[in-house]
This record gives structure tokens, sequence and C-alpha cells, in this order.
């Protein structure tokens, strides 16, 4: 997941105008079918309802107020969906790939129709996180882009992340502790 700010230098910002969220929907679940079918990855019911429920309800519930679902495979189903996103307390669109373009792709193609600030979610993603704190952190050091990426000892089941440590590059710090809960870092 990623926090992104478009153009690279924003003055003047707080932590509200953070009210965007773009899920990026459009992989097959190739490793799912066995289990869910023809159901796209984020439709699959995760403790009783779909992985995009649970992501437009923690969208909700951080004042995000606009949802982007970039969608390709059966992105039919994840519009009946969705419908307006009203019902789950958010305004969505679905942008559907005509081709498959991957992850940068699609976002690529999607930015100019995107707020200067956003949230980027994978659809195929549970997470606890207080999406205010980390804009609040993000905005607070004018950063480029805030990545949040978590260990990982599964390579063959997950996405591997690396971050090139150059000189435009840095990890200027690195937090072992949650977002989110007591151990919260706002």
């Amino acid at each position: 997941m990623a926090l992104v700010s478009m153009p690279l230098k924003i003055e003047n910002t707080s932590p509200s105008r953070v009210q965007h969220l773009v899920i990026v929907a459009g992989g097959k679940g190739t490793r799912l079918a066995a289990v869910a079918g023809v159901v796209p990855k984020v439709l699959v019911p995760v403790g009783g309802k779909p992985v995009l429920q649970h992501q437009l309800e923690l969208a909700a519930a951080a004042g995000i107020h606009a949802v982007t679902i970039l969608a390709g495979y059966r992105a039919d189903q994840i519009t009946a969906f969705i419908g307006d996103g009203s019902r789950f307390g958010v305004k969505a669109q679905v942008s559907v790939e005509q081709e498959p373009m991957g992850n940068a792709g699609a976002l690529l193609q999607a930015l100019d129709a995107l707020p200067e600030e956003f949230f980027v979610l994978y659809g195929d993603v549970m997470l606890a996180i207080d999406l205010p704190c980390m804009a609040k952190d993000h905005i607070g050091r004018q950063a480029d882009v805030t990545v949040m990426v978590h260990p990982n000892d599964h390579p063959y089941d997950s996405d591997l992340s690396a971050i090139p440590l150059q000189r435009r590059w840095r990890m200027p710090r690195r937090w072992t502790t949650p977002w989110c809960g007591k151990r919260s870092r706002c």
C-alpha cells in the first residue's frame, strides 16, 4: 500500500486532504481459482464479507470520501457489487482495463483523473491501519511517496518490496510497530 502525492512538492496541506483511495483489482486470482472459482479476488469472502467490502469500510471509517477501483478480470462483478459506493459510505467508481496493464500500468493510466494525494491499496490485501495517521506523517514529512510494507517469510505467496537506497531514494526511518491501536505513532 502506498500514499502517493502528485505533484512532488505540495504546500499547506493537511491530513484531511487525503480523501481518495485507489484499489488495484485487475488480477485474475489464478492461485485462488480452486477456492474462489470465477469470482475476482476482491470479492472473495473473508470473515463473512468480500475483501473489497472490508477495504471500503476501512476507507469510510478513515474519512476517505472517494474510491476508484482499477478493475480488469470480471470487472462487471465488481461494478455490480460496489454500485455507486453509497451503501459503504463512499463515492465509488470502477475504471476498467481493456487489456491487462499490470499494477503500475493501470495506475499510470488513471493518474490524470486522480486528485493530487491518494492512497493506493492492492485489492487482495486485508489490513487494519490508521490511514489518517499515515497521511499525517506523509504530509508532515513532505514525502513524495510513503509505502507501508510488512515482514514476509512467504516469498512464493506474496510480492516482495525493494527500495533502492541511492542518492534520491533514502529510507529516513523504519518503524517496526503497527500504525494502528495503542502503539500508534500519532
